[in-house]
């Protein structure tokens, strides 16, 4: 059984960051999805991880210079290069695991 078995609901209108909230004020802007409940700090995730973006009618990924990389279907992603997602898809952002559902 699956632990967080519940979505994460989010509306993405321009743009959104994926991290870890610091509680140290940085140059690293915060995320807008704080994934610390989901063990992001142990399984690697950044506190900028990756971002998702609107652009049309799409909805693209990338990666924000991570430390440990962002991965869509087991595919490593260039850092800051856009990669259009479809609904259903994976995204590893280092060893944390999510997946993509949208209209």
């Amino acid at each position: 059984m699956d632990l967080y078995e519940e979505p994460l609901i989010v509306n993405v209108t321009h743009e959104t960051i994926l991290g870890r909230i610091s509680r140290v004020a940085s140059v690293t802007p915060q995320p807008a999805i704080d994934l610390t409940m989901f063990q992001a700090i142990e399984l690697g995730v950044s506190r900028a991880h990756a971002a998702l973006r609107r652009y049309m009618d799409d909805l693209l990924i990338l990666d924000l210079d991570s430390t440990n990389g962002t991965w869509v279907n087991g595919v490593r992603l260039k850092a800051q290069t856009p990669v259009k997602l479809q609904s259903g898809d994976r995204i590893s952002l280092a060893k944390l695991t999510l997946y993509t559902y949208f209209q």
